[in-house]
């Protein structure tokens, strides 16, 4: 067995595909882990209530949960990079739509909870899709 050299482990990244890929990636998850602690955050600021704020965990789970043999199903059939594609921009879209649900004063848990769910049904679909590219 053969120890590779640091060289070696980084060799994917000389690809400018494969590098322009592990950026977005990593933006997107890290955006997803800024989205859903500034969404916990503000529901708990606006409403003082430790349910919902579990409830925003639940909305952005379930999909996954209910949807995993659907999205498997449709990662396969069809293209996995448009289908991460559109999931990027529906995330981007569920993002403007939190954004404009707090600056026109109107956040409150229906509304948010929806954005989640949409939200929560992009991801189940984009985990399949990334993870088979």
């Amino acid at each position: 067995m053969q120890i590779s050299s640091a060289g070696d482990r980084f060799a994917a990244f000389r690809h400018r595909s494969y590098s322009l890929f592990f950026t977005a990636r990593f933006l997107a998850a890290f955006a997803i882990q800024i989205i859903s602690v500034a969404v916990g955050w503000q529901m708990y600021d606006v409403t003082k209530n430790a349910l919902y704020l579990g409830l925003i965990g639940l909305v952005q789970f379930l999909p996954s949960l209910l949807l995993i043999l659907v999205t498997g199903s449709v990662s396969d059939r069809y293209n996995r990079r448009a289908i991460v594609a559109i999931c990027l921009t529906i995330s981007a879209l569920c993002a403007a739509a939190l954004l404009a649900l707090t600056v026109t004063g109107t956040f409150a848990p229906i509304p948010v909870f929806i954005v989640l769910v949409v939200f929560g049904i992009e991801r189940a679909f984009m985990g399949p899709a990334v993870q088979s590219l």
